[in-house]
């Protein structure tokens, strides 16, 4: 029966949603889309347009995935699912944000209080969505307290990755550290990627060798990936980008400059520029590291121009230590490097 055989297919992509089962749900996708054609049932349409575009953009495929998304509007109403209006509206949000649309905050807020009465995670979608914008602004310290209240229940994990993060911005390296040791196993879901990718700019900031390493291991099969939070909450960031800063940690400068060069251009080229600045600044600090000043000048005043022009305060303060260090001889990364620090001991 095809209306049988779709909803084993919907169990069968939830169950599987993380980042190693993607050419399985890519396929499960298309399939729902061939059935709701059969069935002529809109809501089924719904959900493997969904699929589809959450795996699209999990490709690094943007804007195609906005374009679908756009397009699954005009589906809900025919639905009469309140819910997929939630879920549909959230995604674009998540990808606008990680494009840096502007009146981004409004945007959020508009969202949560339309849905406030309903069951959907409003409260969740909203701290993930705020806490995107403020880690691109560098101001998610100031959640800290909000983020702390949501330490307990089945997504524990996920909000200790965000809250190291904010302890990290709030120059607090003893906080981040800790947090980064309380996490414990991260569950295989379609929170894993994104909380990977916390975990790796905490790790590479803080010298923890052995867990770059770790890191790096773990998330290497997933380059040219883009990570997601939840099913469409928030769009993190290139794998590529995590990958290079922990490759920078490590002190493997080649493949540093390598990963960090092809994050540069994928994230060009689907117009995130919050990545695109931070990569570049990475590989600045890379290429200050090993001497090569003309390099490492022209990527840190165009990472500064980028993040003055569009508001990234953190970013555009670390370009300009960048820019002000004066670059000597060729040398690995040091103990203070923004690219990562490097502990010569390992973890302790």
């Amino acid at each position: 029966e095809p209306i049988l055989e779709a909803i084993a297919l919907n169990a069968e992509f939830v169950s599987r949603w993380e980042p190693g089962t993607l050419d399985r749900r890519e396929v499960i996708a298309d399939r729902l889309i061939d059935l709701a054609s059969e069935l002529g049932d809109a809501e089924i349409e719904f959900i493997g347009e969904f699929f589809a575009g959450y795996c699209a953009v999990e490709r690094g495929c943007v804007e195609d995935a906005h374009v679908r998304l756009v397009r699954l509007r005009r589906l809900v109403p025919a639905t009469g699912i309140e819910y997929f209006d939630f879920l549909v509206e959230r995604f674009i949000l998540a990808i606008d944000i990680a494009r840096g649309a502007s009146e981004l905050a409004q945007r959020v807020d508009a969202l949560a209080a339309r849905h406030a009465d309903s069951h959907a995670d409003t409260d969740g979608t909203w701290a993930l969505q705020v806490g995107g914008i403020a880690i691109q602004s560098g101001r998610l310290d100031t959640m800290i307290p909000v983020i702390s209240t949501m330490l307990d229940g089945p997504h524990s994990n996920t909000w200790r990755a965000g809250l190291a993060i904010a302890h990290l911005m709030a120059g607090d390296d003893d906080a981040a550290g800790r947090v980064l040791d309380e996490q414990g196993p991260i569950r295989r879901s379609y929170f894993w990627m994104s909380v990977m990718q916390c975990r790796a700019e905490v790790a590479a900031h803080l010298g923890r060798t052995e867990l770059c390493a770790r890191l790096f291991a773990e998330l290497a099969p997933y380059r040219g990936r883009v990570g997601i939070a939840s099913s469409g909450t928030l769009v993190v960031g290139l794998v590529s980008r995590s990958l290079g800063e922990l490759a920078a940690a490590l002190g493997r400068t080649d493949e540093a400059v390598e990963l960090l060069t092809e994050a540069i251009r994928d994230a060009d080229e689907l117009e995130m520029t919050f990545e695109a600045t931070v990569a570049r600044r990475l590989l600045a600090g890379v290429r200050s590291a090993t001497g090569d000043a003309a390099a490492a000048s022209a990527l840190a005043e165009e990472a500064r121009a980028t993040a003055d022009l569009h508001g990234f305060e953190r970013e555009a303060r670390l370009a300009r230590e960048l820019i002000d260090r004066p670059i000597r001889t060729p040398r690995t990364p040091g103990p203070h490097d923004p690219v990562g620090r490097v502990s010569v001991k390992g973890d302790a």
